[in-house]
C-alpha cells in the first residue's frame, strides 16, 4: 500500500488585504509550501507535515507585511482525495489561444493546436498561474525542433512536456520535491511521451550537463542565487527563460544575468507576475 502523504493546510484570512494575495503565494512558495488555492477572501495554502517550519513562514511575513501579517489557522489533512479537491476547483484552460490545458476530469477540447493533459496533485504547474502561461508563451514563440532542453523545478512538468512536444531533441527536467517527480513522470506518460524521467535534486544536479534552452519558473531569491549553474549549462547563443517574480525584481535579475554573460531580450507580464527571456552570448558583454 502506497504511503499516505500527511498534509497541513493553511488558511490565510485577506479580509482587506486581497490585492495582497499573489505575494502572499510567493513567500509561502519560498517557505516550501507546494500548492495553493483562493477564495474571495483567504488563500489556503498545502505542505507536507515534515516541512512546516512555522518560525520561518512567521518571519517571512512579518518583513512582507510588518505590522498587517494576515490572521491564519492550521487544520490537519490525511487521506484526501486530492483529485476530487482539484475537481471543485481547478478548470481548463488556454494560452495563447492555442495551447488547452486540461486534467482527466475535463473533456478534451480539439479545436487548439496543442492539448496538454495535467494532473496537477499538489504540484505547481498548471497555466492558471501568470508565470506558467508567459513560459509556455515564450516556448510558443522559440524555434524547439532538435534543441535540448532542461527544466529547472518542473513541478508538473507542463514545460518540459510542451517542449517535448514542439520537438525537443533532449529534455532534462528536474525538481526537489519527491511528490513533484512522481507528479511529474506520471504527467509525461498521460501525455504520451517517453524516453523522458524527471530526475530528484537541485542546481548539483546540472554537473555535466549541458543544454540549447534551460527553463527556471521558480522565485526570485533562488533564481539569482542559482544563475551562474543555470549559465554553464548553456551553450554559445543558448537561451534562457526564467520567471516567478515582479516586474520591481526585473532589474535585480537583469544584474546578475548580465554579470553572468547573458543579454536581456524582452519580458512577458501576466496578472503582475513576469517571465524574462535571456540570450548567452559567446562574447564578452
Amino acid at each position: 500500500m502506497k504511503q499516505v502523504n500527511k498534509m497541513i493546510q493553511l488558511s490565510f484570512d485577506l479580509t482587506g488585504q486581497s490585492d495582497e494575495a499573489d505575494q502572499l503565494i510567493a513567500i509561502l512558495s519560498e517557505a516550501g509550501f507546494d500548492s495553493f488555492w483562493q477564495e474571495e477572501n483567504e488563500v489556503h495554502a498545502y505542505i507536507a507535515q515534515e516541512k512546516l517550519n512555522t518560525a520561518e513562514i512567521t518571519k517571512l511575513l512579518q518583513e512582507q507585511f510588518q505590522n498587517k501579517i494576515p490572521a491564519f489557522r492550521e487544520s490537519e489533512l490525511e487521506d484526501i482525495n486530492w483529485n476530487k479537491e482539484w475537481e471543485k476547483n481547478y478548470d481548463a484552460t488556454v494560452v495563447a489561444n492555442q495551447i488547452f490545458i486540461y486534467a482527466p476530469f475535463h473533456v478534451k477540447n480539439e479545436s487548439y493546436p496543442y492539448s496538454i493533459l495535467i494532473e496537477p496533485k499538489m504540484s505547481f504547474g498548471t497555466a492558471h498561474h501568470g508565470t506558467t502561461a508567459s513560459m509556455l508563451t515564450f516556448l510558443l514563440e522559440t524555434d524547439i525542433k532538435e534543441k535540448s532542453v532542461i527544466d529547472a523545478g518542473c513541478g508538473t512538468g507542463i514545460l518540459a512536456i510542451f517542449a517535448s512536444m514542439l520537438g525537443a531533441r533532449e529534455v532534462f527536467p528536474y525538481d526537489n520535491d519527491p511528490w513533484s517527480v512522481e507528479n511529474a513522470n506520471e504527467n509525461f506518460t498521460r501525455n504520451g511521451i517517453s524516453g523522458v524521467q524527471v530526475q530528484l535534486g537541485e542546481s548539483e544536479i546540472l554537473e555535466g550537463k549541458t543544454c540549447d534552452i534551460f527553463l527556471a519558473n521558480i522565485h526570485k531569491n533562488v533564481i539569482i542565487k542559482e544563475i551562474p549553474e543555470y549559465v554553464k549549462t548553456l551553450s554559445a547563443n543558448g537561451l534562457l527563460f526564467l520567471s516567478g517574480f515582479y516586474l520591481a525584481d526585473l532589474d535585480d535579475i537583469k544584474t546578475v544575468c548580465k554579470e553572468n554573460g547573458l543579454l536581456f531580450e524582452k519580458y512577458l507580464e501576466k496578472d503582475q507576475w513576469i517571465a524574462a527571456k535571456f540570450t548567452k552570448k559567446d562574447f564578452q558583454i
